[in-house]
């Protein structure tokens, strides 16, 4: 059964980054910023604050956390994702980024934007590397066991894919990689099947119809990863071959749609190599794998292809591990 959203207790003050990190070659940015929090006065606070955040060629990420937290203050959950993602664009791949990413999913949870939350906890997890720290595995579950998990509508798909473009989180092939790949956008969906079933049941149906929609909305000849994930729930193998069959019914599904998608669409399967909740006993179903109607909710994740993969085409793709492409 899906369980409610956790109560997550936002707190009125973000912890700031590293202040000392502004720039020093800003000194009118770093004097409103001192003026902002000697200022008694919330709103003043954030008129300072934003006025700091504008005051230098190079917005500095550090002003714009301590604006979210401002804001925050005042209860404007909307100012503060405002600033956070505009903080995002400029912290490139660090581990402020991390931070921000992971505050951006708490926020977009306690908004009910589930299609941004589910993609910022991902980014927050890739940019962590391993082991992943226990609030982001905490945080996920909490964005998993959403009621509305498995109803996401176009516009929160497409909102949700639209998390991680910005060219600030994309890493150089020559750069460290905390996980041994660049972020990149990508929406974790929740597809209801029947036990055992390949096929999603009405409400699935439901789902891979928005997914649909989101898609031929987007930019023409954007080719698309889809992956089937399951839990530990029966053998591996078995499971391999489940995530399979599913990921390329919804291709199928998606397509039969929507025929401007036709080969736009990859499928594949990791079965339960890649548990999206490691600390799930082996054979225990997970507290987000099934809906309050009895459904098998399918772990999918959809991935915009790189242009350096758009041109794989069988036999290549099935030589490198996808399920379906034709």
């Amino acid at each position: 059964m899906f369980r409610p959203a956790l109560a997550l207790a936002i707190p009125v003050l973000l912890s700031s980054l590293a202040a000392s990190a502004s720039p020093a070659a800003c000194p009118p940015g770093q004097v409103l910023k001192d003026q902002a929090w000697a200022e008694p006065d919330p709103h003043r606070r954030i008129d300072l604050l934003r006025q700091s955040s504008v005051a230098c060629p190079e917005p500095d990420p550090a002003t714009l956390i301590d604006l979210a937290t401002a804001c925050l203050g005042v209860g404007d959950r909307d100012g503060a994702i405002a600033a956070l993602e505009e903080a995002g664009r400029l912290a490139g791949v660090s581990p402020r980024q991390v931070d921000i990413q992971a505050k951006l999913a708490r926020l977009d949870l306690e908004q009910g934007r589930l299609g941004e939350a589910s993609a910022h906890i991902g980014l927050a997890i890739d940019l962590a590397g391993d082991p992943t720290p226990p609030r982001l595995l905490e945080l996920r579950r909490a964005i998993d066991a959403h009621p509305g998990r498995s109803r996401l509508d176009a516009e929160q798909i497409t909102r949700g894919l639209d998390v991680g473009s910005s060219p600030s989180l994309r890493m150089s092939p020559d750069l460290q990689q905390p996980r041994g790949f660049a972020p990149q956008p990508r929406l974790d969906l929740y597809v209801l099947f029947d036990f055992d079933q390949d096929r999603p049941n009405a409400e699935g149906l439901a789902q891979v119809q928005e997914l649909a929609k989101a898609l031929v909305a987007r930019a023409a000849g954007q080719r698309y990863r889809l992956i089937g994930h399951t839990d530990t729930q029966g053998g591996a193998t078995y499971n391999q071959g489940l995530s399979e069959r599913r990921a390329t019914s919804v291709r199928r599904l998606v397509e039969d749609q929507t025929r401007a998608l036709n080969g736009r669409i990859l499928a594949a399967g990791r079965g339960e190599s890649e548990p999206k909740h490691p600390r799930e006993r082996r054979g225990v179903p997970s507290p987000q794998s099934t809906s309050r109607t009895g459904g098998i909710a399918g772990a999918l994740i959809l991935e915009p292809l790189r242009p350096s993969e758009s041109s794989c085409h069988p036999p290549a793709c099935t030589a490198a591990g996808f399920a379906d492409w034709s």
